[in-house]
This record gives structure tokens, C-alpha cells and sequence, in this order.
């Protein structure tokens, strides 16, 4: 799970052990050594994870019924973690559907909800921006009028 996280600290891994409480012994062996067909193994059945990158390289002409991504996709798209995922979920709108228990997403999907997204940044900082000049707007005639009445 750690070579499909975002943060840097876990490049450096070269060991994975599993701990046996029942029997307090530890088993611990060389991530080069695990044959490649095990780790894809892990990450799709196991873990859940679905190598996007690597299987489609982004084409997104020819993806057909399998244009799907699943979490750890949607988090390195959007570059945020899954908390803030869900919380696109549950307040932005972000249409996610779940599979085999599994939160995922169809790319095209992602594309058109992330267009409408910055879309309505944007207009939200052009509102923001407009009340800001209204408010000094505002502010500046204040100071006008207190500057006009002190004179006299």
C-alpha cells in the first residue's frame, strides 16, 4: 500500500514482514524479491488497487467499458487524499459508484466533473473578487465622506 501512496517516505521500502502474534515470530522477506505476478496479484485482488497507467496509458479513446478508476487513481488524479475525495463525494457532487465494495469512478466521468468543478471555482472567485471591490468601493466613499465632514 506504501508504493501506491502519495507521500515520498515510503520509495525507500525494502523489506515487508508479517507478524504471527499466535506463534511470536516474524516473517519478514526482500520486496525484490517477490515475483512481479505476486505484487499485481496483491494489489488487484487483494488490496483493491487498479493500475490505470500501466494497462491503458491514459488513452482514453480506447478504454471502452473499462475506462473505470478506483481510488488510488481518483486520489493521483485529483492529487489529494482520500478524505478529501469523499468529502467531493458527499459535498461537490463527485459521481463515484461502488464495485465489488470498491469506490471507483468512469474516467470520462472524472474528466467532466472535474471541468465543472473549475468552472465553479471560478465563478465563485469572480463573485468573491466582485465583493471585495464593492466592499472597498464602499470603504473608499466612507472615508470620503468622514474625511469631507472632519474638514469643515
Amino acid at each position: 500500500m506504501g508504493k501506491h501512496s502519495i507521500h515520498n517516505e515510503f520509495d525507500n521500502i525494502k523489506y515487508i514482514a508479517i507478524f504471527n502474534p499466535r506463534l511470536n515470530c516474524i516473517y519478514r522477506k526482500a520486496i525484490k524479491d517477490i515475483p512481479n505476478e505476486t505484487i499485481k496479484e496483491v494489489e488487484r485482488n487483494v488490496i483493491g488497487y487498479y493500475n490505470f497507467k500501466s494497462d491503458y496509458n491514459y488513452n482514453t479513446s480506447n478504454l471502452g467499458n473499462q475506462g473505470i478508476l478506483y481510488m488510488p487513481e481518483i486520489m493521483r488524479y485529483l492529487n489529494c487524499s482520500r478524505h478529501m475525495v469523499m468529502k467531493y463525494y458527499t459535498q461537490d457532487g463527485l459521481p463515484l459508484f461502488k464495485e465489488k465494495n470498491r469506490y471507483c469512478i468512469c474516467i470520462q466521468d472524472l474528466f467532466q466533473w472535474k471541468e465543472k468543478k473549475k468552472e465553479k471555482d471560478r465563478k465563485n472567485q469572480i463573485f468573491a473578487f466582485s465583493i471585495s471591490i464593492a466592499f472597498c468601493a464602499i470603504a473608499i466613499i466612507l472615508i470620503a465622506f468622514i474625511f469631507e465632514k472632519t474638514k469643515i
